[in-house]
């Protein structure tokens, strides 16, 4: 027995030896085959200086236009769809009944009801005079009030289902959407069109910190959009966000009266001028050093033949370029081109 475990004690060694030897020369192998990385190849790339320029000129943001107010038109109870009086494009007043379901079970029902209801009432009067003579109990009477009360809360029910099924548009605008057609059944929570309001439409713009400070609500600007270059459509800052987010940036919100023509669509591109100008100096680079998003802005810059990567602090926008508030000094020498193949401390060779 003793000789037996020491068989399978040797054969267990051996086993593990082979595979251990076996796992060492597969590594040494993929070591010998992986390809060499040459980490001294320059990768080309185009640069620009750092400089302090002069800004100048309208402050002009672009947004896209939306819809001042969009809503659904809902179902508020089941049944079927009598009458739509809608199409694609038709323009609803709000209140306006533009749909309604059929009622003819409601309004036999309501029959009913009312007709139990007077029964209810009259019973109710009468033992109401006789409970004063002594002739019926207080029981008597109190069961038949709250029958009576039972009946009319079911007659008010009823009601106000029928005056459910009248569908009314809950603001005004053009039908957008159309989802359903007479005939067909709805619960309550269906969606039977969705309407858009374009007499006014409005734009979310952000703003810098220092832009901010330089507007006011109720403030009048001026709107444009390249699809109509000779229009110019009226505008008025309706909300100036009280809070920035990380990148110091604000949202402002400003309304379109487009009540005259309804030339503008919602979704449409548009400039803003607000009619602040700004002037003076300001330490500057292209948009296109920025290797990340403005809320997270970084820059590539250039140091003898390698890059650094360097988070930056930025402000307002000029057009092709920003303006730079920490991080970057005049004269230091950013990548604008090729940054997609660059790490940190790349090797890089500058090319024209």
């Amino acid at each position: 027995m003793k000789k037996k475990i020491i068989v399978i004690s040797s054969i267990l060694v051996i086993v593990l030896f082979i595979g251990f030897k076996l796992a060492t020369n597969k590594k040494k192998l993929n070591e010998k085959n992986k390809p060499a990385i040459n980490t001294n190849v320059a990768i080309p790339v185009s640069t620009a200086i750092v400089s302090v320029g002069p800004v100048s000129g309208e402050m002009i943001k672009v947004g896209t236009a939306a819809a001042y107010q969009e809503a659904d038109v809902m179902a508020l109870s089941s049944g079927k769809i009598s009458k739509l009086n809608i199409d694609l494009g038709s323009y609803v007043k709000k209140g306006q009944i533009i749909a309604a379901l059929d009622t003819r079970l409601l309004q036999l029902s309501l029959e009913a009801s009312e007709l139990d209801l007077n029964k209810m009432k009259k019973d109710y009067e009468k033992y109401n005079d006789l409970l004063q003579g002594n002739a019926a109990t207080e029981t008597q009477v109190t069961d038949l009030q709250f029958k009576y009360q039972t009946s009319a809360n079911k007659v008010e029910q009823i009601k106000k289902q029928i005056a459910d099924a009248h569908i009314a548009a809950p603001v005004s605008g053009r039908i957008t959407k159309k989802n359903y057609e007479e005939g067909e059944f709805v619960n309550p929570g269906a969606a039977i069109a969705s309407i858009v309001d374009i007499t006014r439409l409005k734009v979310k713009v952000m703003v810098s910190e220092r832009e901010v400070y330089t507007l006011k609500e109720n403030q009048i600007v001026k709107v444009t959009a390249d699809v109509f270059p000779d229009q110019v459509f009226t505008g008025k800052i309706s909300y100036i966000s009280p809070a920035g987010d990380e990148a110091h940036n604000y949202p402002v919100e400003v309304i379109i009266n487009n009540a005259s023509s309804n030339s503008l669509k919602a979704g449409t591109y548009v400039k803003v001028e607000f009619g602040t100008k700004s002037s003076g100096t300001a330490l500057q680079i292209t948009r296109d050093a920025l290797i990340e998003s403005i809320k997270n802005p970084c820059v590539y810059v250039v140091e003898g033949d390698i890059v650094k990567k360097r988070n930056i602090k930025v402000g307002r926008e000029f057009g092709s370029t920003i303006e730079v508030l920490e991080g970057l000094q005049e004269g230091d020498m950013v990548v604008t081109n090729g940054q997609i193949n660059l790490n940190d401390q790349s090797k890089i060779q500058i090319v024209k």
